[in-house]
């Protein structure tokens, strides 16, 4: 059976954030006052305007509400199967590299746990010791043991302290190559090095925010603009954002960046077009 959507209906529509698509939520957003970032798709982005519209603005629970939707196409990715044989720890069998799961926010049944540390290593199976405290931030993780469940890794952490919110995103999502290679023994230019997006070395491919060398990767248009002041907006009068990127133990992403999300529609890194090689 074929749905007819009158014209009247299909104004009516994009006016209201649970329906409108496309262009017209775009709109939506400016009159909220929110800018979209190009690579987030429409079902992500209403659902985060819903919480940041419809949610107390300036609490930290709206924040996390409103970056857990914003990433959950990476989110969705990073969803993994695991078990619990002891209270408070979770087993991982998999392929995927147990260093770049450890230190990170989790989502367990809809709540947010931290992964402490690793506790043991064996073969393809990890077990994980998961915090057993509530805090802010996350919840002690309930009593699973003998059961089998879902684990989605977030690709973010948040701090607060001291008037200032500090966003942590997995470095993977933001690696976008430069537009310039630096030439051997070139003076590094005021501001930021352009790092060797070739070179076989993470350090020389990612550089580092926390001591540097600082990358020049960030395009204004893509992040500053689009992404950290939509998050401004969210924040309490006063409170001061501070966004970073950080990789896990060195070890090459878990996620491909947002640009090759924009690009291949993938959150996949082996699924981008292409990778970094000298010919």
């Amino acid at each position: 059976m074929i749905t007819h959507i009158s014209k009247l209906d299909d104004a009516r529509n994009d006016t209201l954030i649970t329906k409108a698509e496309g262009e017209a939520l775009n709109r939506l957003s400016m009159f909220y006052g929110f800018e979209r970032p190009q690579y987030i798709k429409d079902e992500n982005w209403r659902s985060a305007l819903k919480a940041s519209i419809f949610g107390a603005r300036g609490t930290l629970g709206i924040l996390f509400d409103f970056v857990n939707k914003v990433f959950k196409e990476f989110s969705d990715f990073t969803t993994y199967e695991m078990s619990s044989l002891v209270e408070n720890t979770m087993t991982y069998t998999g392929t995927v590299n147990p260093v770049n799961l450890e230190g990170r926010l989790c989502k367990i049944n809809g709540k947010t746990h931290y992964i402490a540390s690793i506790v043991n290593t064996a073969g393809s199976t990890t077990t994980f010791r998961v915090a057993n405290f509530d805090t802010s931030y996350f919840k002690a993780m309930p009593n699973l043991t003998g059961q089998t469940f879902n684990v989605s890794i977030l690709p973010y952490i948040i701090e607060e302290y001291g008037g200032e919110v500090k966003l942590i995103v997995d470095a993977g999502l933001f690696s976008i190559p430069s537009h310039f290679l630096k030439n051997h023994a070139q003076t590094i230019p005021a501001g930021g090095y352009i790092l060797d997006y070739f070179s076989s070395i993470q350090g020389n491919r990612f550089g580092d925010q926390l001591a540097g060398k600082y990358p020049v990767y960030l395009l204004d248009e893509q992040f500053n603009v689009r992404f950290f002041d939509v998050i401004l907006n969210i924040l309490a009068s006063g409170i001061q954002l501070k966004g970073q990127t950080i990789l896990q133990s060195n070890q090459p992403s878990i996620y491909a960046s947002i640009t090759d999300l924009l690009r291949y529609g993938s959150t996949d890194p082996s699924q981008i077009s292409a990778t970094p090689s000298r010919t």
